[in-house]
C-alpha cells in the first residue's frame, strides 16, 4: 500500500519528521491480519506554529489515520527580555 501526504500553500520550508520508536506492527484485534503503525510531523516552517502530527494505522487495505496539532510548551523560566541578544553577523 503506498501513502501520500502533502502540505499546501507553504511559501517557506517544509519539514517531515517520522517520530522515532512509534513503528509497530500488531494484531490487536486478533483476527489474523497485521495492523502497521506509524507516526510523522509534517510543518510549514516560518515561525514556531504548531505541527501537524499524524498517527496512522494500516491493516489490510484499510488505512485509518488520526491527525492533531502539537503545542508549545510555556518556559518555566523565561528569559527576561533585557538578556536576550539578537544573532547577527
Amino acid at each position: 500500500m503506498k501513502g501520500v501526504d502533502f502540505a499546501k500553500e507553504c511559501p517557506l520550508y517544509i519539514q517531515v519528521n517520522f517520530i522515532r520508536n512509534t513503528f509497530a506492527v500488531t494484531d490487536l484485534n486478533k483476527n489474523g491480519k497485521a495492523e502497521v503503525w506509524l507516526m510523522y510531523k509534517t510543518a510549514c516552517r516560518s515561525d514556531v506554529s504548531p505541527a501537524n502530527m499524524k498517527i496512522v494505522m494500516y491493516e489490510g487495505n484499510k488505512k485509518y489515520m488520526q491527525e492533531e496539532q502539537t503545542k508549545l510548551n510555556k518556559m518555566k523560566n523565561p528569559l527576561p527580555v533585557e538578556n536576550i541578544r539578537l544573532m547577527m553577523p
